[in-house]
């Protein structure tokens, strides 16, 4: 096999982390529009063919501020630094805040398809040794929950889609041995971690450490219920200094 390289375009400091372009920006530019996100009921709309999708600007002092306040809730929920956490979820607003969340608390991201089969997502959550997961809906809360007395490492599990009014139980109704909250008991769990605590944690990680976990979908071959080296960071999210990816 040939291999090709070629010298990298910009030298990426080995201090570099992916979350200091969301805190540095934030505070240059507080009021610059980052985002746009779907909110209902809107006062704005852009037509989309014959449907109306409402969206509300972010600010980068908003964004920031979300993504410190689920790192804090992190950190105090017991996720250390390098742990994995799994995130069961299609591609939204939500997704990128808990990606960025998860790197600010010295975490590791670990994407788990939003179609995945019960199979999949055990693999997944097994091979990657992740102590909590996070989920979308509670179509997938059911989903984990048919797989977690399998997985007795995970011990926290947080719904996307649950009201502020579940933040303290979080959704019920389903028998699980882990009981699952919402993201708002989550930052409430956070509150009493300070901005020192966060820096501390958020610049524990460099350019040449683990940014994201990626297991496939399906486990090798007489490798079912085996750990896998199959662990890497993601491309598209790594840093564009070669090999270098938080």
């Amino acid at each position: 096999m040939r291999e090709y390289s070629t010298p990298a375009v910009v030298e990426v400091p080995a201090s570099a982390r992916l979350t200091d372009t969301v805190f540095e920006r934030a505070e240059r530019d507080p009021g610059m529009v980052t985002l746009r996100r779907k909110r209902s009921p809107a006062s704005s709309r852009t037509r989309h063919g014959d449907r109306e999708t409402a969206w509300r600007d972010v600010t980068a002092r908003e964004f920031r501020d979300e993504v410190a306040a689920l790192a804090k809730g992190f950190i105090a929920a017991g996720i250390g630094e390098g742990d994995r956490v799994g995130i069961v979820s299609r591609t939204r607003y939500e997704w990128t805040v808990l990606d960025y969340a998860l790197w600010a608390a010295g975490a590791v991201p670990v994407p788990v398809y939003e179609t995945s089969s019960a199979e999949q997502v055990e693999w997944i959550l097994s091979d990657s040794g992740a102590p909590a997961v996070v989920v979308e809906t509670r179509a997938h809360l059911e989903l984990v929950t048919e797989v977690l007395r399998r997985l007795p490492d995970i011990r926290r599990v947080w719904v996307i889609d649950a009201d502020p009014p579940t933040a303290a139980g979080g959704p019920g109704g389903l028998a699980s041995p882990v009981a699952a909250q919402s993201l708002y008991a989550l930052v409430a769990e956070g509150a009493g971690v300070g901005e020192a605590d966060l820096t501390q944690r958020r610049t524990s990680a460099g350019a040449g450490d683990f940014a994201r976990s990626s297991t496939p979908r399906v486990p090798p071959a007489g490798r079912r219920g085996a750990r896998s080296p199959t662990a890497t960071c993601s491309p598209t999210r790594a840093t564009r200094s070669a090999g270098r990816c938080r």
